[in-house]
């Protein structure tokens, strides 16, 4: 699963359905390859966890081109003072709530968008 993702107000209530509103950037699979491959699994078991989340994104999430957000991720890092901003970046700019993991980029974020910290 992505290290963070996000989707618009009404994500609870279609939660697993296509369509969902659920958006990534599309780093989003690199993302996945570095968390899992990084796990200790076996290597079978890490090729279907990448496999799973692969799918993940791409039927359930509507990706956005990280090139589009760079300059807009850049000031809010210096801004913020942080690091991890190009899915913050595209939550701010869709008007959408940011799901992560990333505990020091939920609380900054909350300045900006609403979040909910996965843990």
């Amino acid at each position: 699963m992505p290290r963070s993702f996000f989707g618009g107000a009404d994500w609870e209530d279609h939660q697993g359905n296509p369509g969902n509103g659920l958006i990534t950037v599309d780093l989003a699979v690199m993302d996945a390859a570095k968390r899992i491959l990084s796990e200790a699994d076996r290597p079978d078991d890490k090729k279907i966890m990448l496999y799973d989340a692969i799918r993940f994104i791409e039927v359930l999430c509507e990706t956005i081109p990280s090139r589009e957000l760079i300059e807009p991720a850049l000031d809010l890092a210096c801004e913020l003072n942080i690091s991890s901003t190009m899915h913050f970046t595209a939550a701010v700019n869709h008007k959408a709530s940011l799901f992560t993991a990333n505990k020091a980029l939920s609380v900054a974020a909350r300045k900006a968008c609403r979040v909910m910290l996965l843990e």
